[in-house]
């Protein structure tokens, strides 16, 4: 028989605790959430990370609001061992193993958990905000820490930073994945009947999170007064964000290079349009596209009927889907 701590069973009694939601996302019970998931389970849960990057286990979590930390590795009592060179050599191997790092550990600023249940399996996906390197830096690298690498996998959703905290005479390194792209980019499960389908459920549900904003809006514009034409131009802003958004995380998933991670929110339709139409001739991406959004962002002076939104809506959901079928395609 499978053990209650590592089984299906003890992720959907504590779901169905808290009455069994779609998603939490209050920070704070996100936080009690997942430290009373990590007690019942004495840590022996999986996480998966769209990288492929796995934890076998998490000793423990911290939240420093709105940034959450899940933490692999604890070495602190190899550390101050080795320090009172009290290390054995077994503890040693053990540690060495592990690049000698006191902490190994996640740093996500969570948007939202979203809990799917998949027959009786309780999969737990997190999706992040953007972290901006400027912020990770700061972040992480105080006055007194010192960086040792810092290492760039924006295709993989993350970038990974290896550091020294205060006085590296004292050894305290720490390693560290922030999840720093606004995607789904990770996930807790069972260890009991885990599977390797996780890079799909997140790839699955960060697509589906798309077509729900653009059907949104949609039903938003239906019932819209024709004349509401600060309401509509809103609406038509929101469909220009969720179109950035998409080209962005195809530009990410693909591995093509717009210095996504360094100016993420400077880049624009005209970029992304430059960029996918040299690696991509078979997306139709029209000028006129960038046009209608720009005249629907900004004050053009031009006033537009509700026909003209509702068609901007159409022609964008339709360059969004031909985008999505090419993420699906491929994995």
């Amino acid at each position: 028989m499978q053990d209650y701590k590592m089984s299906e069973k003890l992720f959907l009694d504590l779901w169905r605790e808290w009455g069994e939601p779609e998603e939490i996302i209050d920070g704070e019970q996100i936080k009690e959430f997942l430290t009373q998931l990590i007690d019942m389970s004495k840590g022996l849960i999986i996480l998966d990370h769209f990288s492929f990057i796995n934890y076998d286990h998490i000793s423990s979590i911290k939240y420093e609001k709105p940034y959450l930390k899940i933490f692999w590795k604890n070495f602190d009592e190899y550390r101050e061992k080795y320090l009172k060179k009290q290390l054995t050599e077994e503890e040693k191997d053990k540690w060495a193993i592990f690049g000698f790092d006191t902490y190994s550990y996640m740093l996500l600023h969570v948007n939202k958990v979203k809990f799917v249940k998949v027959k009786n399996h309780l999969f737990i996906l997190f999706r992040t905000n953007l972290i901006p390197h400027k912020q990770a830096k700061k972040l992480l690298l105080s006055q007194d820490n010192e960086l040792i690498s810092e290492e760039n996998f924006k295709h993989l959703l993350y970038k990974n930073y290896t550091f020294y905290e205060g006085n590296k005479d004292f050894l305290i390194k720490h390693d560290c994945i922030v999840n720093n792209l606004p995607y789904y980019s990770c996930l807790i499960q069972p260890k009991e009947k885990n599977g390797s389908q996780t890079r799909r459920i997140l790839l699955y549900f960060t697509l589906q999170e798309i077509i729900e904003r653009m059907n949104a809006v949609r039903t938003s514009l239906s019932t819209v007064n024709q004349y509401d034409y600060d309401v509509m131009y809103s609406l038509g802003n929101t469909i220009r964000r969720i179109l950035e958004y998409t080209l962005k995380f195809l530009c990410i998933y693909k591995n093509l290079d717009i210095k996504i991670d360094k100016k993420y929110s400077h880049i624009y339709l005209g970029d992304l349009r430059k960029k996918i139409k040299e690696e991509y001739k078979d997306i139709k991406f029209e000028k006129n596209i960038i046009d209608r959004a720009n005249e629907l962002s900004h004050d053009s002076g031009i006033i537009f009927e509700k026909e003209d939104v509702e068609l901007f809506w159409s022609h964008v959901k339709e360059l969004i889907q031909t985008v999505i079928n090419k993420v699906l395609n491929d994995n």
